[in-house]
C-alpha cells in the first residue's frame, strides 16, 4: 500500500474510534436521563430501558473504538 493509502485508512481508523467515542459518550448520557427521568419507575422497568436503549448504543461505540484500533495495528504492520 501506498502512503496515499496509509494516510487515507489511518484517517478512517481516526474517525471510526471518534464516532465510537460519541457513541460511548452518548449512551452514557442516555443512560443518565433515563435514570433520573424514572426515578418513580420500578427498578426492573428501569432496568429495562437502561438494556434496551443504552447499552447497545455504548457496545456499538466500543466496537467502533476497537475496530479503528486494530485497522491502526494492521496498518502500522503492514508498513514494515
Amino acid at each position: 500500500m501506498n502512503d496515499a493509502g496509509h494516510k487515507t485508512a489511518r484517517n478512517l481508523a481516526g474517525i471510526s474510534e471518534f464516532v465510537g467515542l460519541i457513541f460511548c459518550v452518548l449512551g452514557v448520557v442516555s443512560g443518565i436521563y433515563h435514570m433520573v427521568n424514572s426515578l418513580s419507575l420500578g427498578g426492573a422497568l428501569v432496568l429495562h430501558l437502561l438494556t434496551t436503549g443504552c447499552f447497545p448504543t455504548v457496545a456499538g461505540g466500543l466496537l467502533l473504538i476497537v475496530a479503528g484500533r486494530i485497522l491502526r495495528v494492521v496498518i502500522d504492520n503492514s508498513r514494515e
